[in-house]
């Protein structure tokens, strides 16, 4: 589903963001990417879904190679990945139906089909009542489920999160880790960066640990873990 092979990232000269990033995702696992500031989380996430391009290293999202793709077809790429963020990135303008709306209209959904996916969406989270309501009128997990259901209401493959839960208490935080826990249970892979610890180890996935831009740890739940799991995989052949 995601692999990465050697993968750098540099912002200047002088600073390396990722530094021969080698792991491979599995579709359909839900993973934490971990570390402190700085360490390379939302850079990763970035490369995913080409907000930025690795400068060495080859990676392979849903089996397209992104070092060869042309800046023509990302859009085409994004619409199997929803990205979530932590400052929630709604349009204050546009109410919580359109917000979701626009994510279907872009890619040149049907009015009917419009309406019906985001009543489903905004069930799915709770917020069918706030259908008519602003963004700014929301308090904020209500905003964040806003966003989550905006990402998926295409029905992404892989949904990223970035910190979904940074700006929220531990409760609201917990209603949305609930949420997106629902939605990895529908399938989708999962790819979350976040530094609060209590959240992952509840959570019992995949952790993958960040340091200065290096990958220093991938451990799997032991409920989860084939015997083989311990080791990065590598694949030496890259379709071309």
């Amino acid at each position: 589903m995601i692999q990465m092979f050697d993968v750098t990232k540099h912002y200047d000269k002088d600073f390396s963001a990722l530094k021969e990033i080698t792991l491979h995702i599995k579709k359909g696992e839900f993973v934490f990417f971990t570390g402190p500031s700085g360490a390379g989380k939302t850079t990763l996430l970035k490369l995913i879904y080409c907000g930025e391009r690795a400068d060495t290293g080859q990676i392979l999202v849903n089996g397209r190679n992104l070092s060869r793709l042309r800046n023509g077809s990302i859009p085409y790429l994004r619409r199997n990945i929803g990205v979530v963020f932590q400052d929630f990135k709604l349009i204050h303008s546009k109410t919580v139906y359109d917000n979701i709306a626009f994510a279907l209209r872009v890619v040149g959904t049907s009015k009917n089909e419009i309406k019906r996916r985001a009543w489903d969406v905004l069930r799915r989270v709770g917020l069918q009542h706030k259908m008519n309501s602003y963004p700014l009128h929301l308090s904020g997990g209500e905003q964040q489920r806003v966003a989550i259901a905006r990402a998926v209401v295409n029905d992404p493959v892989i949904l990223l999160a970035d910190e979904p839960t940074g700006n929220l208490d531990a409760a609201v935080a917990a209603e949305i880790m609930d949420l997106l826990k629902e939605i990895h249970n529908r399938g989708t892979t999962i790819v979350m960066a976040t530094h609060n610890m209590d959240i992952v180890e509840r959570m019992n996935k995949r952790v993958i640990r960040l340091q200065s831009g290096r990958c220093i740890s991938d451990t799997h739940p032991v409920t989860d873990m084939d015997p083989d799991e311990n080791e990065i995989q590598v694949h030496p052949h890259l379709p071309i």
